[in-house]
C-alpha cells in the first residue's frame, strides 16, 4: 500500500475505501432488485421446492437472472457455501437451451430440473413427488382456461386468416403456441392426460402412431410423460402439449379461420376454475 501511494496516488487508501463502499451499494441494489423480481417469477414455492417461470426469467437482464438463481438456491439450502459463478451459469444454460426433463446439480446439493417453461429447484435428497393426476378440463373458446394440475393456462382465440398468411403463422409461432384449422376441429375441446390406446398423426410424420410410441420417439423422461397434457376434440387428440399437433388440424392454404392456442405458466394469482 505505501508503494502504491508513493508511485500512483497518495490517496490510494481512501480511493480503495470508496471503491469498496460503491461495491457494497451495488451489491445491496442487486439483492433488492433480485428480491423484487424473484417474487414475480415464482410459480410455486414450498419448504422443499421453488418453481420459477423460465420464459419470464430469461426476459430479465443477465445479472438479475444470476441473482434470482442464486436466491432460489440459497432459499433451498440456507447457505451460499461452495456456490460459484460456474454453477449459476450452468442453471442459466439449462433455462436457455435445456430440453424439458433435463437437470443440473449445484452445491447444497440442489437439483434444478427444467419442465417445459419452468425451473424446479429442490434438495437432491428430497423425496420424489408423485406426478399429478391430470384433471379433465373443458376449454373455453375463446378465453383463458387455467389448468392447475399442469401448472399452465391455455389461451384460445379465433382469427381470420388469408392464404398468404399461413406459412408465416406456422414459422413465427413460439414453442408453446400452435395454430389449428378451426373448420377441422370438432368442439367441445378439453385437456386431459394420456389414456391407454391414444393415437394421433404427428404433424410431419408419415402416419398415425400411439402417443406412447410418440413419447418414446421424442425420448421423454417418464416423469415428463406423466405431466404432459393433451388437447382433444370429439375426434381425439389435437395437440400433445406443447410438443406436436395432429396432422388433420394443421393450417392449409384453404384455411379461412384459425384457432390460436397458447400455453403460459399458471401464476399464483390466476383465478381458479369455477
Amino acid at each position: 500500500m505505501p508503494l502504491l501511494a508513493e508511485q500512483l496516488n497518495p490517496n490510494v487508501a481512501e480511493a480503495l475505501l470508496r471503491l469498496a463502499e460503491h461495491a457494497r451499494w451495488l451489491g445491496t441494489y442487486l439483492e433488492d432488485a433480485a428480491a423484487r423480481t424473484f417474487d414475480s417469477l415464482v410459480v410455486s414455492e414450498g419448504p422443499q421446492h421453488i418453481v420459477l417461470n423460465t420464459h419470464a426469467l430469461l426476459g430479465k437482464q443477465r445479472i438479475i437472472q444470476a441473482e434470482v438463481v442464486r436466491r432460489a438456491i440459497t432459499l433451498i439450502t440456507g447457505s451460499e457455501q461452495d456456490l460459484g459463478f460456474t454453477h449459476i451459469e450452468s442453471v442459466l444454460r439449462l433455462a436457455e437451451n435445456g430440453e424439458s426433463g433435463k437437470e443440473v446439480h449445484v452445491p447444497g446439493p440442489v437439483v434444478v430440473r427444467k419442465q417445459y417453461e419452468r425451473l424446479d429447484f429442490r434438495p437432491l435428497d428430497a423425496p420424489a413427488e408423485p406426478a399429478p393426476e391430470i384433471s379433465t378440463v373443458f376449454v373455453a373458446i375463446p378465453g383463458r382456461t387455467p389448468l392447475p394440475s399442469l401448472g399452465f393456462v391455455l389461451s384460445v382465440e379465433t382469427r381470420e386468416v388469408a392464404p398468404d398468411q399461413v406459412d408465416a403463422l406456422r414459422r413465427n409461432r413460439n414453442p408453446y403456441e400452435e395454430w389449428l384449422d378451426l373448420e377441422r376441429v370438432r368442439p367441445p375441446l378439453l385437456v386431459r392426460g394420456r389414456r391407454e390406446g391414444d393415437r394421433f398423426h404427428p404433424l410431419g410424420a408419415p402416419g398415425a402412431k400411439s402417443i406412447a410410441d410418440f413419447f418414446s420417439d421424442e425420448k421423454l423422461d417418464p416423469d415428463v410423460r406423466l405431466r404432459t397434457g393433451i388437447l382433444c376434440d370429439q375426434q381425439g387428440p389435437l395437440w400433445v402439449m406443447p410438443l406436436r399437433i395432429d396432422e388433420r388440424a394443421k393450417l392449409r392454404p384453404t384455411t379461412h379461420t384459425a384457432l390460436r392456442v397458447v400455453l403460459t405458466p399458471l401464476s399464483p394469482q390466476e383465478p381458479s376454475l369455477p
